[in-house]
């Protein structure tokens, strides 16, 4: 056997830094999306802030987006809250104001193309929507959970309403 000085040899060794790689979480996987056409909903005062809306499954059922399946949703009446930018009503042909909605004494200003542009109502009084009225709006995904986002009020619940407010005519939400 043959002896080997080892001490001559120059050798380095790098250590490889593993990076730590977590699994994706939901909202990395599933991007942002809308789920359906335009459909009717009933909003809801959760609190003075609050809002959500109830749309019932025959309403969403046969306004499905194309690559959208029905367990995305679910297979009972939904119970959604607004989005942020639904509060906006900056767009808005009526406002209402957050007092009194329980209780039916709330005011409800009907606005011109004038006052759209250039008068802002006061976020802290008003919102674009009023408890037990019928709204328009579509079921988008963000960021792995479910919200409704406002298109328009339509009128007030028990009351009929035109089917062609239901025309979706804008595709970017």
């Amino acid at each position: 056997m043959r002896n080997i000085d080892f001490s001559k040899l120059k050798m380095t060794f790098k250590p490889k830094v593993s990076k730590n790689k977590r699994a994706p979480t939901v909202d990395d996987t599933v991007p942002d999306k809308r789920l359906t056409k335009l459909v009717v909903g009933l909003v809801n005062q959760v609190d003075n802030d609050n809002y959500t809306v109830t749309i019932k499954y025959f309403d969403f059922l046969d306004r499905l987006v194309a690559d959208v399946k029905i367990s995305d949703i679910g297979k009972n009446a939904v119970t959604l809250p607004f989005t942020k930018d639904s509060y906006d009503m900056s767009k808005s042909e009526r406002v209402f104001t957050k007092v009194g909605q329980q209780n039916r004494e709330y005011i409800s200003l009907i606005r011109n193309e004038s006052d759209r542009i250039f008068k802002s109502p006061d976020p802290n009084r008003y919102v674009p929507f009023c408890h037990r009225w019928l709204c328009s709006c579509w079921i988008v995904r963000i960021k792995g959970k479910l919200y409704a986002k406002f298109n328009k009020i339509l009128t007030i619940a028990g009351h009929n309403y035109k089917s062609s407010d239901l025309k979706d005519e804008d595709n970017e939400v």
